[in-house]
């Protein structure tokens, strides 16, 4: 039995962002409350459970009342206009297969929300953030339009998140250095769950998983990542994963050895 935890507003958004979905029957129905029930519902004491068809309505209503969705002439749910907008940036710093962490208290991709009353927009706020926790200039990467972001998901409460490349200067401890707001330290990929912030941890995974190559991580990694965001017990507890997650662990070390090998 599935012991995932997510947040229906996550699913919910993510669903919408791919299209208008109906207001009621058919696709609603047969996908997206399904999708709330395994990501959300399954596993819960039957006492605590209650109808995903109740609880996408719910939370529609609610998203509804704070703007960020809207419901078409012809009855469809649909994004509103602008809720695209990030409101939280992170920027991944690679090197080789360890990834840039920033403790502050517990670790984290550096990034942080979008001032938009200061008139920021994403990649002002990236490239502040990157200044005020890792104390060096990142540069951030894209194409010729300049930089853009390679993710564009959600964070673990429903809002909209934004994960950018980013490159230090040379010269950056290749060791942990003492910044402003805390440690900062290149992870071994596979080793960073196991400190990361847990209510942050799903959304971690899908970033790492949406690295474009030729950064993303192996596929054995990608397949333990993607174990990690769905599984509450694991990402309870990391560092005791349950039985599915240490075999997918086991095999995620063996293709990294493979790969260097």
């Amino acid at each position: 039995m599935s012991t995932a935890r997510q947040n229906p507003r996550t699913v919910i958004l993510t669903a919408l962002a791919a299209g208008p979905l109906p207001r009621s029957g058919g696709n609603f129905t047969n996908s997206l409350t399904r999708e709330v029930w395994f990501a959300c519902l399954e596993g819960r004491p039957r006492a605590h459970r209650t109808p995903a068809l109740r609880v996408v309505r719910r939370h529609l209503q609610h998203l509804r009342k704070e703007g960020r969705v809207v419901r078409l002439a012809d009855g469809r749910y649909a994004l509103a206009p602008g809720s695209g907008e990030p409101y939280a940036v992170v920027i991944v710093v690679m090197h080789g297969s360890r990834v840039l962490l920033c403790q502050g208290p517990r670790w984290c991709l550096p990034g942080g929300k979008v001032e938009r009353k200061r008139g920021e927009d994403a990649v002002h706020a990236a490239w502040r953030e990157g200044k005020e926790e890792l104390d060096v200039v990142v540069s951030l990467r894209g194409g010729e339009d300049g930089p853009e972001p390679f993710f564009r998901g959600h964070t673990h409460d429903g809002r909209t998140l934004w994960a950018f490349r980013g490159h230090v200067p040379d010269g950056t401890p290749d060791a942990r250095w003492d910044a402003p707001e805390g440690w900062c330290e290149f992870v071994e990929v596979l080793a960073a769950p196991a400190l990361y912030r847990q209510d942050l941890l799903a959304a971690f995974c899908r970033v790492m998983r949406a690295l474009p190559d030729p950064l993303r991580p192996p596929q054995a990694v990608s397949a333990y990542l993607l174990h990690l965001e769905g599984c509450a017990q694991c990402q309870a507890a990391p560092t005791r994963l349950c039985e599915t997650g240490s075999w997918i662990y086991a095999s995620a070390i063996e293709g990294v050895d493979d790969a260097c090998e």
